[in-house]
């Protein structure tokens, strides 16, 4: 290479050139050595090595991923337990929704009220009785009236 031209990331050795693979790092050449470089660097720009470059981003990224992980894990286990507690609402839903179904049923049948109680209450088994009501509405009436059976149930 000539001296006046400016060789930017090109080393050349005794007449072997090779190319640096990252940012190119100052080197002074003895006069005569046979090495000739040319480079431009920015002032002020970081002079670590890649290792400890690399070491130093890590240490910062991971302390940084425990602050993004503590300030979002609420809201993860606010929406989990928002999901868990709908479910568990709608399964109850469609558990009150099947026993009246159930005891209007029996009660279609010319039950009393009591069986048609039973009934019900049998229907929803999985769910806890102490919060089970039933109301049951015109249930010695004759055949062709309507017959109303209705759940209610506190979800705990």
């Amino acid at each position: 290479m000539r001296r006046g031209r400016k060789a930017t990331g090109l080393i050349e050795l005794a007449g072997l050139r090779r190319e640096m693979r990252k940012r190119p790092f100052p080197l002074v050449s003895p006069v005569g050595a046979g090495l000739v470089l040319s480079q431009e660097q920015s002032v002020g720009e970081d002079r670590k090595s890649p290792a400890s470059r690399l070491v130093s981003g890590f240490r910062r990224e991971t302390g940084q991923s425990l602050v993004e992980f503590a300030l979002i894990l609420p809201l993860v286990r606010s929406i989990l337990f928002g999901i868990v507690e709908f479910g568990r609402g709608f399964q109850s839903w469609l558990t009150i929704t099947n026993a009246a179904a159930y005891g209007a049923r029996t009660g279609a049948v010319s039950a009393s009220g009591p069986t048609i109680d039973a009934a019900t209450r049998n229907a929803a088994a999985s769910l806890n009785s102490a919060n089970l009501n039933v109301q049951i509405a015109n249930a010695q009436g004759p055949s062709g009236d309507p017959l109303n059976v209705r759940v209610i149930y506190n979800l705990p």
